[in-house]
């Protein structure tokens, strides 16, 4: 599946996870071709907002952000109205997650490089939806807002 041109990623971590952070904007930019801005680091909650709310206003097609366990991050994310947020640990997680859910955050868990790349690669790929079937529980969702 290719990847939609138009896509604008939006990135941001802890400050400990810049090292892969700085690793994934350079694959999303220079292997994906897609435009990315560096949100660069902070604590979890306060990078999440700021990324999430890029997203949920329009500004941004996506958002990745990445903390120690990747859960504070989801979890901040989804308290955005209009972001919807994920943690995902691999490949498969992430293409259901956008297939299925139709996720637009991808939070991220420190990983090895590799692994992340895959996983975002996979998630940036994927479709929503899967099957039609899927649309109206995610307006479902979208509607407990």
């Amino acid at each position: 599946m290719k990847i939609k041109m138009y896509e604008k990623i939006a990135i941001g971590c802890i400050p400990k996870q810049v090292p892969l952070k700085d690793a994934l904007v350079t694959y999303i930019r220079t292997e994906l071709s897609l435009i990315v801005d560096d949100f660069g680091d902070g604590s979890y909650v306060d990078v999440a907002r700021k990324v999430s709310e890029a997203v949920a206003k329009g500004d941004y097609s996506r958002g990745i952000v990445i903390c120690r366990t990747g859960a504070g991050t989801a979890m901040a994310a989804n308290k955005v109205p209009g972001a919807y947020a994920v943690h995902c640990r691999d490949a498969e997680e992430a293409r259901n997650s956008r297939g299925i859910n139709n996720s637009n955050i991808l939070a991220l868990n420190a990983m090895h490089e590799e692994t992340a790349k895959e996983i975002v690669r996979v998630w940036l790929e994927t479709p929503f939806p899967f099957e039609e079937r899927y649309v109206p529980e995610f307006e479902k969702v979208r509607n407990m807002e």
